[in-house]
């Protein structure tokens, strides 16, 4: 089980000695095969089930350090993912995973660029959850993610034809409201991480661009914000005896004429070389800034644990469950009702090493969700896949 032993992946440059200031190539090549219920055929319609080749997540990087002098360091990382299984002629080209350059010495570790989100570093990095190889999301990562939501998500307006005014109201579809989960990589950053101190080390991150494009990433803001659009600060503990905690919160004005958003959560686990176990909560807010928009709140969990045996603790099983519930509130002019979207999700998985570098694995993982509110009375969705899969780092 990775224990994130600082909160941001680009403080593991720090480890870097003298001795490895050169540049060093370093990779990822993660190929499978899925079979999912909710699979598309070639007409874009849902089949039952179906058989697809999948990339999960390679990638390609330089990463590196030099010595200043006087206990400091430049490290600098690029990193691209790229879709080993895509069918076309030429393949896909890379795409831009991290991008930073920073300096790093006994007061700690700043660096500007793209890189690992550290609101999720600390809460969703390292956790059961994280460590499958397939395709599966947590419950906090969904829940905290609503703090990026469109104030105006399931806001369904009757216009008039001719003028375009709107009239009236109705109730909202499920093609209004929904959004993505919390990234993993931010842009626009500048991140510092603090030495630890007896086991404690904290973190703090801000994420700016000039508000012209639109809001729905990390790339700009559409806002009228002369400062950070998004702020992250984080509180890590963790304890020689493989004991950890961590807590983080992020605020984020990244839409015109909205009341800014927050987010934050817990994570507390407990990692050797042989079992892990943890526990996680995320939430996330944002109130109305007029009667027109909706009152977004939601919350979710999860819980997991892992077992691993046999020589040198090369197999293991895991398995976690998570819940995460959004909840749409509408002002009484709106005439709306209150949208509920309630997911449960779970999995398990078996992981076999075969080098210290090599792996395969088998998982199963299952998302039920229930959507109230909506034009029909309610909104079942089910999906579920199994993955097999290899991987090798370099």
């Amino acid at each position: 089980m990775k224990k994130s032993l600082v909160v941001v992946a680009l403080a593991g440059a720090m480890a870097f000695t003298a001795a490895s200031a050169e540049t060093v190539l370093y990779g990822s090549i993660r190929l499978g095969a899925e079979v999912q219920k909710n699979h598309f055929n070639k007409e874009g319609e849902l089949n039952k089930r179906g058989l697809q080749m999948k990339d999960f997540g390679s990638r390609l990087g330089l990463k590196g350090s030099e010595d200043l002098g006087n206990g400091t360091k430049v490290i600098y990382q690029l990193e691209w993912g790229f879709d080993g299984m895509d069918g076309g002629q030429n393949g896909k080209g890379f795409e831009n995973r991290l991008a930073y350059v920073g300096l790093t010495g006994d007061w700690g570790t700043v660096a500007l660029g793209r890189q690992n989100n550290p609101f999720t570093e600390s809460l969703n990095a390292g956790t059961i959850a994280d460590e499958f190889n397939g395709s599966y999301t947590s419950a906090l990562r969904i829940a905290t993610g609503a703090v990026f939501a469109t104030p105006y998500a399931g806001v369904n307006v009757i216009t008039d034809p001719l003028t375009g005014a709107v009239t009236g109201f109705k109730k909202p579809s499920s093609d209004d409201i929904g959004f993505d989960s919390m990234d993993t990589r931010v842009g626009n950053s500048i991140a510092y991480v603090s030495p630890s101190f007896s086991g404690f080390s904290f973190t703090v991150a801000g994420i700016a661009k000039a508000p012209k494009a639109d809001a729905d990433s990390y790339d700009a803001a559409y806002n009228s914000s002369k400062g950070f659009d998004i702020y992250t600060v984080g509180l890590n503990y963790e304890h020689e005896s493989g004991f950890y905690a961590k807590a983080a919160y992020l605020g984020a004005d990244v839409y015109e004429d909205a009341k800014r958003g927050n987010a934050y959560g817990l994570n507390v686990g407990f990692a050797n070389e042989q079992f892990g176990v943890n526990a996680d909560f995320g939430a996330a807010e944002r109130g109305r800034k007029n009667e027109n928009q909706a009152k977004i709140s939601s919350k979710g969990w999860d819980v997991g644990a892992q077992f691993s045996f046999g020589p040198d603790y090369f197999s293991t099983v895991r398995a976690t469950v998570g819940q995460s519930t959004t909840n749409y509130k509408y002002a009484a002019e709106l005439d709306q009702d209150k949208v509920k979207d309630k997911m449960t999700v779970w999995a398990l998985g078996f992981e076999q090493k075969l080098s210290t570098r090599t792996k395969v694995w088998a998982e199963f993982a299952k998302q039920n969700s229930k959507v109230k509110g909506l034009e029909v009375e309610s909104k079942k969705r089910h999906n579920d896949v199994f993955s097999l899969g290899i991987r090798h780092d370099f």
